[in-house]
């Protein structure tokens, strides 16, 4: 098989559906572990930790005394875990090497003490927390993929891999990201992809012209959400993503109990994933169930060490409609406008309340020019955003009342 480079990750040539391959390695310690360290244990968790997320190809653990010097996986990164004995306790270290060139891109160490109970002894839920930052949206992989493939794309003007592509329309949703992505997506499902991520995202980028779009487009853009959610459900029922797509196609159309369901199925079969943990939280803080909403971002949060834009959108709308301005002028104060709508929002919000009227000024002025259904019937938007009526109705008269007092200033 011909290969060529796209960024730093090897793609089958002709076979742009090629997903980055992702091994790991566990270094077992001459000296004996403690009775309740389960070295076999522990190798299937981080296998199964890693095996979830689907935007990667997972080719499989080794476990060895040594470094596998012949190592005949080939893979664009390697997971190389080692734990030692400490009495009772095990110190864990991990690190994951970009296969290209040998640059370690994380590392982490933990000790492990002996837990009170076996019962209590979760070991995959242990292995999920610890690598799931890695290969979980927004994590170190991601970054990794988008920098790299940064720098090749300056040099050598190569077209944008698919996975970073809807991973930047998810962080900034602005017109330019969701024409890349659209037209990745639109090349990988003419090829007649069968990875259900691929149309988990086409359903996200239809929903979002759905929301965007006038009530001509409407009909059409929610029909084919619903069809790419089925479809991605029918090529791996066992997908997280695919039940995340399904969830927020019932979302939009105020099915409840379906929604439900469709989340708490993607959360059992990857409870470490980051898009689905923030979607849920979001989704929750949308329905006015601020704080579970919270708690469901800062689990995500928790994983990855950072937060996303989307996490802190939803958790500025928590603290606005708790009253808890402060909060969220606080996270207002480094969002940027041009990355959503729901930016520009709360950035109007946070900055008329503050009596900054350059800022709130430029915020409405780009919903009037980006996004106007958000601007002339809010409380539409909003809804079909998936606010509750209340919320959504609160969030409109608020940016109505700034909108009033951006022309007010506008013709003094």
């Amino acid at each position: 098989v011909v290969q060529k480079p796209v960024g730093e990750v090897t793609f089958i040539a002709n076979d742009i559906d090629q997903r980055p391959k992702i091994k790991s390695t566990f270094i077992i310690a001459e000296a004996p572990y403690p009775k309740w360290y389960g070295i076999g244990e522990v190798s299937d968790s981080i296998e199964l930790t890693l095996a979830r997320f689907d935007d990667f190809k997972f080719i499989g653990a080794v476990s060895d005394r040594n470094f596998p010097l012949n190592d005949q996986r080939k893979a664009d990164y390697h997971l190389l875990i080692s734990a030692y004995p400490r009495g009772d306790n095990v110190r864990m270290y991990g690190k994951l090497i970009r296969e290209k060139d040998g640059v370690i891109l994380w590392s982490s160490e933990q000790l492990f003490t002996t837990p009170a109970s076996l019962d209590n002894r979760n070991v995959p839920k242990i292995a999920g927390k610890f690598f799931a930052q890695l290969a979980s949206p927004y994590g170190v992989i991601y970054t990794d993929l988008e920098l790299q493939n940064e720098a090749v794309l300056d040099r050598q003007k190569k077209k944008l891999p698919c996975l970073i592509a809807t991973y930047r329309f998810n962080e900034n949703r602005s017109k330019e990201n969701f024409i890349k992505a659209r037209a990745c997506l639109d090349k990988l499902i003419d090829k007649r992809s069968k990875r259900p991520s691929v149309y988990a995202a086409m359903t996200i980028l239809k929903l979002q012209q759905y929301v965007s779009l006038g009530a001509d487009y409407e009909i059409d853009h929610l029909s084919t959400a619903t069809k790419m959610a089925k479809l991605a459900l029918r090529y791996n029922p066992q997908s997280a993503r695919a039940h995340q797509a399904n969830f927020r196609v019932h979302r939009i159309n105020n099915h409840q109990d379906l929604a439900k369901a469709a989340i708490a199925r993607a959360l059992i079969l990857n409870p470490y994933d980051t898009s689905v943990l923030g979607d849920y939280g979001s989704w929750l803080i949308a329905q006015g169930q601020y704080e579970k909403g919270k708690e469901a971002i800062h689990q995500a949060e928790t994983i990855l060490g950072t937060s996303p834009n989307q996490f802190e959108v939803a958790k500025f709308i928590a603290h606005e409609m708790l009253g808890e301005f402060t909060k969220g002028n606080e996270i207002a104060s480094h969002l940027d406008y041009a990355h959503s709508p729901l930016n520009a929002l709360c950035i109007a919000l946070a900055a008329h309340r503050q009596n900054n009227n350059r800022m709130s000024k430029s915020a409405i002025e780009f919903i009037k020019r980006s996004f106007p259904k958000l601007a002339m019937k809010p409380r539409t938007y909003l809804v079909k955003s998936d606010f509750s009526q209340l919320i959504a109705e609160e969030l409109a008269n608020k940016l109505l009342l700034v909108q009033q007092a951006v022309a007010a200033a506008n013709q003094n």
